[in-house]
């Protein structure tokens, strides 16, 4: 028997076992957002639609919540929805309130959209609200204003809840008075003075998430499956005795979507053959394209047409994570995949699908650390994604249990800047290390200064208490590779060349007589934390045996690959690097791996199975090890930050971000003093999908476009790196009082860069053109503007339309070289842009920005 569970109110579920009672019960009370869900808690039917029934939900629930805590009418300091301790709401406030939580778009702002002026009206015309033109037309959850000005502006603005049996009258949530603030609400009442009213477009994904794959030969979708489900998830059971988990997670405020296979074989004999696996087999709508013919494949006439988004991986060169964009017509298909084993080498694994009109699309994370793929086929009015883990081939062994790949969707219908821009908040807010739950990691990525691990304590002291003095803000003093046994070289050309010499992981005594206990007591008493690197996973086999491996064609290679697979292994090395971390007493742990995994996966999955039974276990279950072993460290020491580093952003995929930060996002910057446009346009492109990420300058002090074009979140500074001598601070004549300057101004800055981006001109890799990028912080209308003009660049000036600002605001810009400080009225700016100047080329323009 079929159970659904109905939402009456907010504080009120009941259990009907007949869909008929159900949608009768949901019916009766819809006017407070009442819903019927199954027993896997999915929408079955909601009488004003998802969307609708969604805003009058949460209409209730906030209303009644400012009626029990006694708010009054008035203008709210800061926009309840953020902060309401001053317990003030009005009707456009509480509008603001209600979609928030509603999950629609990016609503609210720090002061809040008013309904006068008319930034609310703007709003919901630039984020695709349909216009409703009478009464007659409302539907329920629509935004209502009325009673126009003099100058043509409504002056009110309320949720309308639907028509009530009294002929002329409608329910609404409104807190435009006291006296409806202080009353339970849907009110009832007329509708006077009607202008005009806005609808929310649909923002929840039209699909439901599932995989795809053959077990013996036959389609999952042909098998009859047992299936068990409660309100997080849905179990398949195989005629077999074969259990697949699908756990999923909605998270509407961000319109995201986000599921994991589990696969468990609790039986006593081996499985049948698990193939084509696709963790992700779903199909969305998309708008079709105009006929494809002869004149509009024209590269000079193209209409605009879908296209698919695709991000390069880094391979430490001047385009690594720059975006690349595909055109897809109806009828063709397209496959991505990374290289080597690891998830960020050659592509990374975002997608964003855009249609023609740039406004409805899609973005997709494969929430895979080793080898994925994904199948792209556009269809005539829709478009299919196939993703997951790479040529899976294998019978489950009896007992065997693992998880696959994960899928994040977000489904968006308010332009690519916007989905963006709610996609960075969900990092930040929901996944990354400096959430706010993760407060002992800071709020953001390290700035460091970096050191080979080859400089002894003694100098490294030394050079410290210089930078002290100099007044030099770092927050990190980081360790880079060759601290270790057996190293013993002097000189910078040595260590370069004998730092693969790993494995031991024990601090050599000849550099560091302490163990570094006495360089991480004078950094923690200038508040300064420690970050080391490690590279566990690869090893040779002339250190002493402490864990097993795996090898390529000889078990006596010198050059293997840790067997993390295997759970004992992993524990091994879990107890190993973790007992460093707390030698070390390390505020950062930096994980390095410059080995190719995959051949080695698949030459073990070979041995172990040469009828070809095993395909993709090695892999499966190494990348599981991988998630517990940085999973364990960081449930043991709750303050650890890790930096992810895999050969210079190889392995950035949603899993890892959710884990660790990018520290040294690209091996790129491993060349000296390395293209600065090459930088803008990586920070530019990699701003997309992480707001949290890292990047290396140096060592050249004194260049401030250098410097500013290495802006991101993170930075790591070379100017002292190495052992030589002339690495000593000050004595290459390096203009310390510049660097006290600048990287004061980047360290007051940097929060900026996790907040909203805006690409203000198109990226290009051509040296005539210029960057620039704005970042705004929402809640109190602050931010940054960083821009370029590049050295062949003939034009002085450029004219840029802000994101995020508002038309009611006043702006105050400061620009950071030259003090000078004006304003810009918010309506003006919306209107009509902004010119940024610059008349020397090869030169930045640094604007700070607040609200006045």
């Amino acid at each position: 028997m079929s159970e659904y569970k109905i939402r009456k109110t907010p504080t009120e579920t009941v259990t009907e076992e007949s869909l008929d009672r159900a949608r009768a019960l949901a019916d009766e009370y819809a006017v407070f957002g009442a819903v019927v869900t199954d027993a896997l808690g999915r929408l079955v039917y909601a009488p004003y639609g998802e969307v609708g029934s969604t805003i009058l939900y949460n209409g209730k629930i906030v209303c009644d919540y400012i009626r029990d805590n006694a708010f009054v009418y008035g203008h709210a300091p800061i926009n309840p929805a953020f902060n309401h301790d001053a317990k003030i709401v009005s009707c456009d406030r509480l509008v603001d309130w209600i979609l928030f939580k509603s999950g629609i778009f990016d609503q609210p702002v720090r002061h809040g959209k008013c309904c006068s002026g008319p930034p609310l009206t703007n709003w919901c015309i630039s984020h695709g609200f349909q216009k409703i033109e009478t009464v007659e037309e409302l539907e329920p959850g629509d935004v209502v204003f009325v009673r126009p000005s003099e100058h043509g502006h409504p002056l009110h603005v309320f949720i309308h809840a639907g028509k009530s049996a009294e002929a002329g009258k409608y329910y609404r949530y409104d807190a435009g008075s006291n006296i409806r603030i202080r009353s339970t609400q849907p009110s009832c009442e007329e509708i006077n003075d009607f202008m005009y009213g806005y609808r929310a477009p649909a923002v929840y994904p039209a699909f439901d998430p599932k995989p795809s794959f053959t077990y013996n030969g036959i389609p999952f979708s042909w098998l009859k499956c047992e299936t068990r489900a409660d309100d997080e998830s849905i179990t398949y059971t195989l005629p077999d005795g074969l259990e697949l988990t699908v756990k999923y997670e909605f998270l509407p405020k961000y319109g995201i979507v986000k599921w994991t296979n589990y696969w468990s074989n609790p039986t006593d004999h081996e499985s049948g053959l698990i193939a084509d696996l696709c963790d992700c087999d779903i199909t969305v709508p998309m708008r079709a394209d105009a006929p494809r013919n002869r004149r509009n494949r024209q590269s000079t006439w193209e209409p605009k047409t879908f296209i698919l988004h695709t991000t390069n991986g880094a391979h430490a060169r001047d385009d690594d994570h720059l975006d690349i964009s595909v055109r897809m017509w109806a009828g063709e298909h397209r496959e991505e995949a990374c290289q080597g084993g690891r998830s960020g080498l050659h592509r990374a694994p975002f997608f964003d699908a855009v249609d023609g009109d740039g406004q409805n699309g899609i973005l997709l994370a494969i929430g895979w650390t080793g080898q994925w793929n994904a199948k792209f086929d556009r269809g005539e009015n829709d478009f299919r994604i196939r993703a997951g883990v790479q040529d899976t081939h294998l019978c489950m062994k009896p007992g065997e249990k693992f998880r696959t790949a994960s899928t994040t969707v977000m489904v968006y219908t308010d332009g690519q800047e916007n989905a963006h821009n709610r996609w960075r908040r969900y990092i930040r807010e929901e996944l990354a290390p400096f959430k706010k739950s993760n407060f002992e990691r800071g709020e953001q990525s390290p700035f460091s200064a970096i050191f080979w691990g080859g400089v002894p304590s003694e100098a490294l002291k030394r050079r410290w208490n210089a930078i002290w003095d100099a007044g030099l803000p770092f927050d990190y003093c980081w360790i880079d590779a060759g601290w270790y046994e057996p190293l013993r070289y002097m000189t910078t050309n040595e260590q370069m060349a004998n730092w693969p010499n790993i494995g031991s992981w024990k601090v050599s005594p000849f550099y560091h007589p302490e163990g570094y206990k006495d360089v991480v007591k004078e950094l923690h008493d200038h508040d300064c934390k420690f970050l080391v690197w490690f590279e566990p996973e690869r090893t040779r086999r002339d250190v002493a045996d402490w864990t097993g491996y795996l090898y390529l064609n000889s078990p006596d290679e010198n050059n293997v690959l840790i067997n993390l697979a295997d759970d004992k292994v992993c524990d091994d090395v879990i107890e190993k690097i973790f007992g460093m971390v707390e030698e070390l007493d390390l505020g950062c742990y930096r994980q390095d791996c410059n080995i190719i995994p995959l051949e080695y996966w698949r030459n073990t999955d070979k041995r172990e199975s040469p009828e070809g039974k095993r395909g993709g276990a090695t892999e499966i279950h190494y990348i599981n090890n991988l998630w517990r072993f940085w999973d364990t460290m960081l449930e043991r020491r709750p303050g650890l930050l890790i930096d992810n580093c895999a050969g210079g952003g190889h392995r950035l995929d949603i899993e890892m971000m959710s884990r660790s930060v990018p520290l040294w996002r690209s091996d790129f910057q491993c060349l000296w003093d390395c293209c600065p446009e090459a930088n803008q346009n990586q920070n530019a492109s990699a701003a997309w999908w992480y707001p949290y990420s890292g990047i290396g300058f140096g060592p050249t002090l004194g260049d401030t476009y250098l410097f500013r074009s290495a802006w991101t979140n993170g930075m790591t500074v070379r100017t002292w790196e190495h052992v030589d001598p002339e690495w000593e601070v000050g004595a290459m004549g390096e203009d310390l009082e510049w660097a006290r300057h600048h990287f004061a101004e980047y360290n007051e800055l940097r929060h900026f860069f996790s907040e909203d981006y805006y690409r203000l001109v198109p990226i290009s890799t051509e040296n005539t053109t210029w960057s620039a990028s704005q970042y705004h912080k929402p809640d109190d209308g602050t931010g940054i503007i960083l821009a370029f003009r590049r050295a062949m660049s003939p034009s002085t000036e450029i004219h840029v339309r802000l994101g995020g600002l508002e038309a009611g605001q006043t702006y105050e810009f400061t620009n950071r070289d030259t003090g000078e400080v004006f304003t810009i009225s918010g309506d003006e700016l919306v209107a009509n842009g902004m010119t940024l100047r610059l008349e020397t080329p090869r030169a930045s323009l640094l604007y700070s920005y607040r609200t006045v």
